[in-house]
């Protein structure tokens, strides 16, 4: 019963320092990632236009006018 026991207990080990050592990797871009997200959904709701689209607009007027 003892082996079986072990093996358990090896089995449950693994995944757990798994999970440990994917959040050490993970946590430290979580702050950056989230002020990624955050920044383009306000400027998705907030911009009218892009730089690049007024860029354009403005080179499509010389050039048609």
């Amino acid at each position: 019963m003892a082996g079986a026991e072990r093996a358990a207990t090896c089995r449950s080990l693994r995944p757990a320092l798994v999970g440990r050592l994917a959040f050490v990797f993970v946590a430290p871009l979580m702050p950056t990632c989230t002020a990624w997200y955050v920044g383009w959904v306000a400027a998705a709701f907030t911009v009218r236009a892009y730089p690049s689209e007024v860029g354009v607009r403005r080179w499509l007027e010389e050039r048609a006018g």
